[in-house]
């Protein structure tokens, strides 16, 4: 082994410098892991003299391997050196750590030059848990970061979810917080804000691109797997999970609110405390950077829901257990549906034409303008209803008549398409008898019930009773009593 010791020794420091670790060159080199920690420190040795020299304030030396263990998962290099050795001097550490630590190449870096009120960068991390004052079950938050680079000036605030609603007053409610808007905006490529991420053609959310539209900004979504096209929102979430989050650990919150209002007193703190690279705090780095935005929109944004639909045979769309008409010529086509809480737009595949506007209906009940749908005789005779008409005429008469009486109870056929196509789904699923569809058909008529679960309610109970749930009858009274208490029905 001696007279191989120097070939050894460069085996071993080629190795290392590539990135090696100690376990991997021992078995590599088929030699003990202590042979391999003793060459390397004896070369870390003569470039430094005094790097074994360190040792905690009870005299023993410090486990470096120990410390790069901890360094390569991800554990900050302070939180390592108040564990390790906090009676020597952190710079002292810092260097004995880096004289340690694997060789790497060195990376070319351009240093990015932001100017004033030209950019924001925004981005999400999972949040802290609020407690449910009712269950006690522990909820889930999502963080929303937002930060000007160019001033470091930081924005930030818990929400429930990542969803496009949640997304879109973040924003509002940052621009507020800056007093103004940047020029762009950069952002991750979570589905609010990209719905199909691509290097050089993403497709935005159509969503948050009205809300920029109104805004006045532009969306700049980062490349994929490319943290660096918004490090400065990355960088400022690591500070903040390690300074409120581990604060607050062990803190319970019972409520969103209660959250965010801990959270304000700190972000007021946090922009107002002086950083140790420019000598002066986020907020007076900001001043400058505030006559730089633009200004705030002149209206409050409606805030708006994005969905694609395609239009049913009855020349309507459905959203939220309501439906609405689109004109009939956009039978079978794809649409864009945006809507809000009080106002409902159709507008087409490109989202470029408006095809239909309708106020927001309640639940269950529909919205249909009558120009919208075809004339009486293409009702009448379109492939859809001569379908439906075609099976129920194997049913029976009565189930024949019952369709008929559906479709002439106005002079827009169509509207009732939906109901008679559950008729069918019904029949063809369920296989109730032919009987029942006939007695639930005349029972529907018979009551001017025109409600498929009447229908559907009739044929069930006609498989128990086998007599409609209309006709029970009333209980007799004796003439000399004008009272009916403790009087029998009829068995």
């Amino acid at each position: 082994m001696k007279g191989k010791s120097r070939a050894m020794k460069d085996q071993i420091r080629r190795m290392f410098e590539d990135g090696h670790k100690i376990k991997k060159i021992s078995s590599a080199l088929r030699i003990s892991k202590n042979t391999v920690k003793k060459y390397l420190r004896e070369d870390v040795a003569k470039d430094s003299p005094d790097s074994f020299v360190a040792k905690d304030d009870q005299g023993h030396g410090i486990d470096w391997d120990y410390v790069i263990g901890q360094l390569a998962i991800g554990c900050p290099l302070k939180i390592v050196y108040k564990e390790i050795a906090p009676s020597i001097s952190y710079t002292h550490f810092t260097k004995l750590a880096k004289a340690h630590s694997p060789k790497e190449l060195p990376r070319a870096a351009i240093r990015l030059q932001h100017e004033p009120g030209e950019q924001a960068q925004v981005d999400y991390c999972d949040g802290i848990n609020v407690i449910d004052p009712k269950t006690g079950n522990a909820v889930k938050t999502q963080f929303f970061c937002g930060v000007l680079p160019a001033s470091s000036f930081v924005f930030g605030e818990f929400t429930c979810s990542q969803k496009s609603i949640d997304f879109l007053k973040s924003h509002e409610r940052m621009w507020h917080y800056f007093g103004g808007v940047p020029k762009y905006v950069v952002v991750d490529n979570l589905k609010s804000g990209v719905t199909k991420a691509h290097r050089y053609d993403p497709e935005l959310n159509p969503a948050y691109c009205d809300f920029a539209n109104h805004c006045g900004f532009a969306v700049l979504p980062a490349r994929v797997r490319t943290p660096r096209d918004k490090a400065c929102v990355e960088a400022t979430i690591g500070v903040i999970q390690r300074d409120f989050f581990e604060t607050f650990r062990n803190h319970k919150f019972y409520s969103l609110f209660e959250l965010n209002q801990a959270f304000r007193n700190f972000l007021n703190d946090f922009n107002s405390r002086v950083m140790s690279d420019y000598g002066v705090s986020r907020l007076e780095r900001f001043e400058l950077e505030k006559t730089k935005l633009g200004p705030l929109p002149g209206s409050r944004y409606e805030f708006f829901e994005w969905k694609k639909a395609k239009v049913h045979p009855d020349s309507c769309i459905e959203l939220k257990t309501s439906v609405y008409s689109v004109p009939f010529a956009n039978i079978g086509k794809i649409v864009l549906v945006k809507f809000s809480d009080n106002l409902v737009m159709i507008l087409d595949e490109t989202g470029t034409e408006t095809l239909a506007t309708h106020s927001r209906a309640a639940r269950y009940k529909p919205s249909i303008l009558d120009e919208h749908l075809p004339p009486y005789k293409t009702q009448r005779e379109s492939f859809s209803l001569r379908s439906i008409e075609s099976v129920v005429s194997s049913i029976g008469p009565e189930t024949s008549a019952y369709v008929t009486w559906q479709m002439e109870q106005d002079a827009y056929p169509l509207q009732v398409l939906r109901r008679m196509q559950g008729l069918v789904r019904f029949y063809q699923s369920s296989q109730p008898s032919k009987e029942a569809m006939e007695f639930a058909a005349k029972s529907s008529r018979e009551f001017n019930q025109r409600q498929l679960r009447y229908f559907r309610s009739c044929v069930e109970f006609y498989g128990t009773q086998n007599t409609s749930p209309n006709k029970v009858k009333p209980p007799k009274r004796e003439l000399a009593n004008i009272h009916l208490q403790e009087q029998e029905y009829p068995q």
